[in-house]
């Protein structure tokens, strides 16, 4: 990817993240304006994003997009099909294939990839907030929390091998 989209999409991830830690810690239901501390985030991220420029994370801007891409499917196929059951076990090997493959480029990335998958997915859930079929879909909001919960532990799961292996120089050939 393009050196100034990596940024954006990191910082996009982050700054979605942290508003999600603002709703996470401080909501109550006379506070609702709070949850869209999320899109601000998200705002301020792209905005840091622009004015930054370049960085070097491979994993953490995919895992942006996977968020939001990946919650978007999630809730899409709970809203008009009733959920499909495999489906987050689909994306969870896919993200863990996608983090092993791009390489992360240090601990730090491998790390952040799990809070830019969360911020991704807070911001598809807030975006989706008022979607009328996925409101009356029993059990759907659940089950994509936990979808999404499981796809973000393989994710970053899949970026902390390719880490490990890249750091420690891989399994020796004796124990395999």
């Amino acid at each position: 990817m393009n050196g100034k989209l990596n940024a954006v999409l990191t910082y996009f991830g982050l700054g979605a993240f942290l508003g999600f830690l603002v709703v996470f810690f401080g909501y109550a239901p006379s506070r609702d304006y709070l949850s869209y501390s999320i899109l601000l985030g998200a705002a301020v991220g792209v905005a840091l994003g622009l004015y930054l420029g370049r960085t070097e994370f491979s994993v953490a801007p995919a895992a942006s997009l996977m968020g939001v891409v990946f919650t978007a499917v999630l809730i899409l196929s709970w809203a008009y099909g009733g959920g499909v059951k495999s489906l987050d076990y689909i994306f969870a090997f896919l993200a863990l294939v996608v983090a092993f493959v791009t390489k992360p480029t240090d601990l730090s990335d491998a790390i952040l990839g799990f809070s830019n998958y969360v911020g991704g997915f807070a911001a598809a859930l807030l975006l989706f907030r008022g979607f009328e079929p996925f409101q009356e879909a029993e059990g759907g909001l659940f089950s994509v929390i936990k979808g999404s919960g499981r796809i973000a532990l393989f994710l970053v799961s899949g970026a902390l091998m390719r880490w490990g292996f890249e750091r420690f120089g891989g399994v020796p050939k004796d124990n395999v």
